[in-house]
């Protein structure tokens, strides 16, 4: 997908997504600011609706007590035959009663006695109909009555009622007597009447109908009436709004005599929010869509166009191989990326080429020309001129490393720049210079050089050119100052028409120049039939362990270890065998060396350390109860990945990581170093024992021995050879006692008599293997001697 279809298949969904999310949470806001206002407002209107109960209570109260203040029931208190009244006083009570509820929302007013015999009622029933209690307030009148006798003074008490029309209305009950609120009240009790008013209640009316205009009509409302004798005041109240589970609307008013709530239904809330999410929604898809194509525009002209630009002119150089590119003066990214890439084509060839230290060719452009050049050399062209040989130099810098380490890198690079120079023009004076090109001398890597001499005559011009670099380095090499003890060990190898490339002829100078420093270095070699040889041996054998470490047909076999006095059996050592090397009489002191000096030795270690783990794990489900012994190259001391490895294979076979010793070659140390023992610290973190063999046989043994964090000694099998021999004899009882002074245990190898096992056992040496006590074997015959039959003993 290209920048273009990128940037619309990701940019707009982002616009969407961005003005989406921005648009649904502007419409949560909104729709919670609508939630906030419709509470406020049915809040409000109950608080409302709760005054307007108060002005209509007190004005119904007003009402009631101002009636029964009135001269005519003053003028019927010392009356005491109401039938009497019924004729006499009736037709101006009633009238009274009229004027005084006239325009108001008094429904109708009862007088009874204090047992609730009916002895007065105004209404606007049936004239001719039997008097009774207005509809629904029989129960309120029994619960009234039954309060006027518990009590000690005139009361009013009240309720609320739905009629069968479905109007609330509130019932009023008040015991008087005109004609004992002037005399004493304490004979009330057979005396009082109860005046009975009902009332509609207007201001619920209102509130519903404000409710219902507010929301709609499928508001609904309910009430729930309760008797509560006492002050018909309703002077506190409980008024509380909720959001219900199902997103509801909830009012409710707690009045004492009554409970009043409504309810407004979730689709009536969000009915105003409805319309502003389709706006929000429209809105967003709008600015997406004016959004989007903006930034199109924008990064299509100001980055997408300058862009594709730049990459037609670089397609354009890299075809045509001229640079197509301008510089240009802009200072915008694209800008740059245009005068970077201008410049990075203006020094390709000078970067790919060069090494970059020494301004010689670098490994790759030699290798390349050297490709180049032999297949020049094997065309006939060049074999109908005049014979000429061809030859390559492999140069290594003998003790450079000391350089870097005791002066530093600075000093180094700088070594290497005086080097280069001084090689070049060695080289230069040494042929003819008109046969040696730019590519002709080259840095390989590190302190490894190359020269190819593709116009000689003869190994002896070769040679000469050899011996003027060896003696480049006579007295010293001097770098700032400061003389160094620096050489050359160089390989020379000539071209012939069987070596198939120039990575064949590279390999040839390098094997002869291993060659020099295997003889004393500060030397050259040439590359002879018998390092021909050699050098096919190496890759045999190299060869031959990469392709059974493929296919898992190694082997390993195992030489036990025991316990000196006893002869039980502690542990085991496993070794390595090649079973295709074997058979053509090439042994590990063999090919182990040759693994160690390629890459494969890293490879083979981990093998080994996972066949040994995982058949370790097997004898000990079988009653194998010794530790195991793995032998592993010093060069993964400069591995920094081995230490972390071990432990997670470790951690995967489930061994107690004490029960594994790794065993590091003494004679193969380099001088202690911060890198060695710290990875040996690491390995011991991890609860590994570390055991030094062939210990003594180094001229670093005792520095080591200070340096290293090991656990257990290895005394050489050549010490135990010659333990008749009073030197060796005296060697091995220092190697004992050094290890007793440093808390060591001591293992001696090559046991191949009594006299020699006795004579450890006595110094003290703990543990001992050998021909004497078993050859080294293969796993079945090691399960068939030992697993069953010996005793084992905690090594």
């Amino acid at each position: 997908m290209n920048l273009t279809q990128r940037v619309k298949f990701f940019i707009l969904p982002i616009i969407i997504l961005t003005f989406a999310t921005a648009g649904y949470l502007s419409f949560q806001v909104f729709r919670q600011h609508q939630v906030d206002y419709h509470t406020h407002f049915i809040s409000h209107s109950l608080y409302h609706l709760h005054e307007s109960l108060q002005i209509e209570d007190r004005s119904n109260n007003s009402q009631l007590s101002t009636l029964l203040n009135n001269n005519e029931f003053i003028r019927i208190s010392d009356e005491v035959n109401w039938d009497y009244l019924d004729y006499s006083l009736n037709p101006a009570i009633y009238s009274m009663i009229a004027r005084s509820v006239e325009n108001s929302a008094t429904q109708s007013i009862h007088i009874t006695n204090n047992r609730g015999r009916i002895l007065l009622a105004f209404d606007d029933n049936d004239p001719f109909s039997e008097v009774q209690l207005p509809p629904h307030t029989e129960e309120f009148v029994k619960h009234a009555l039954q309060h006027f006798l518990l009590t000690s003074s005139f009361s009013t008490v009240s309720t609320l009622f739905r009629d069968s029309d479905g109007i609330l209305k509130i019932v009023y009950a008040r015991s008087f007597s005109p004609r004992l609120l002037q005399h004493d009240l304490r004979n009330k009790t057979n005396e009082y009447l109860v005046a009975i008013q009902v009332t509609n209640l207007d201001s619920f009316t209102t509130f519903q109908n404000q409710i219902r205009h507010e929301f709609g009509d499928e508001v609904t409302f309910s009430v729930q009436p309760e008797f509560f004798p006492g002050s018909s005041q309703i002077d506190q109240t409980d008024i509380n709004v909720t959001l219900s589970q199902d997103k509801s609307l909830i009012g409710s008013m707690d009045g004492g005599a009554y409970f009043y709530s409504v309810k407004v239904p979730k689709h009536l809330v969000d009915k105003s929010t409805t319309t502003s999410f389709y706006l929000a929604f429209s809105s967003a898809l709008v600015m997406s869509v004016v959004t989007y194509l903006f930034l199109l525009w924008v990064i299509k002209t100001q980055i997408i166009n300058p862009i594709l630009s730049l990459e037609s002119n670089v397609r354009e150089t890299t075809l045509s191989g001229n640079n197509k590119l301008i510089l240009l003066d802009k200072n915008d990214e694209v800008s740059k990326l245009n005068n970077a890439y201008y410049h990075l084509v203006s020094n390709l060839d000078h970067l790919a080429s060069r090494d970059v230290l020494t301004d010689l060719a670098n490994r790759r452009q030699f290798e390349t020309w050297l490709e180049e050049r032999l297949k020049f050399v094997n065309t006939v062209e060049f074999k109908d001129k005049k014979p000429q040989d061809f030859a390559l130099l492999f140069i290594d810098l003998d003790k450079f490393k000391q350089v870097n380490d005791h002066h530093g890198h600075e000093t180094g690079d700088k070594l290497l720049q005086i080097f280069s120079k001084r090689l070049t023009d060695v080289v230069k004076t040494s042929v003819s210079s008109s046969s040696i090109e730019f590519s002709s001398i080259a840095r390989l890597a590190g302190d490894e050089f190359s020269v190819a001499l593709p116009k000689i005559n003869g190994l002896d011009e070769a040679e000469h050119v050899a011996q003027q670099i060896i003696a480049m380095f006579d007295g010293g090499f001097e770098v700032g100052g400061i003389c160094h003890d620096v050489k050359a060990s160089i390989g020379i190898a000539m071209y012939t028409e069987n070596m198939s490339s120039a990575s064949h002829l590279l390999k040839c100078a390098d094997t002869a120049m291993y060659q020099a420093k295997a003889n004393g270095r500060n030397r050259y070699e040439v590359f002879t039939k018998a390092l021909e040889n050699q050098l096919k041996l190496t890759e045999t054998i190299e060869d031959t362990l990469l392709e059974e470490l493929l296919e898992n047909q190694l082997e390993l076999y195992y030489m036990p270890i025991f316990e000196s006095r006893s002869l039980a059996l502690v542990g085991y050592e496993t070794l390595l065998r090649s079973p295709t090397l074997m058979a053509k009489d090439i042994g590990p002191e063999t090919f182990i060396q040759i693994a160690e000096s390629s890459s494969l030795i890293k490879k083979i270690d981990l093998w080994v350390i996972d066949r040994s783990l995982l058949e370790f794990t097997q004898l000990r489900d079988e009653g194998f109860g010794g530790y195991l012994s793995v032998n592993i190259s010093s060069l993964e001391l400069k591995n920094k990945e081995f230490a972390p490895q071990v432990a997670l294979k470790i951690k995967q076979s489930g061994i107690e990581p004490s029960l594994i010793h790794l065993e590091i070659t003494e004679t193969k140390l380099a001088a202690p170093d911060a890198d060695s023992v710290l990875i040996l610290n690491q390995l011991r973190d991890i609860g590994i024992k570390l055991v030094l063999d062939d210990f003594g046989t180094g001229y670093t043994a005792f520095n080591q021995l200070v340096h290293y964090p090991v656990d257990c000694l290895k005394i050489d099998r050549s010490f135990v050879d010659t333990i008749e021999v009073d030197h060796h004899k005296k060697m091995v009882e220092i190697i004992i006692t050094l290890a007793k002074l440093y808390g060591l245990r001591v293992v001696a190898e090559g046991v191949e008599n009594e006299v020699q096992l006795t004579y450890l056992a006595d110094q003290g040496c703990q543990f001992v293997q050998g021909n004497l006590l078993s050859h080294p074997l293969p796993l079945e015959q090691f399960r068939d001697r030992f697993i069953r039959r010996v005793n084992y003993s905690n090594g």
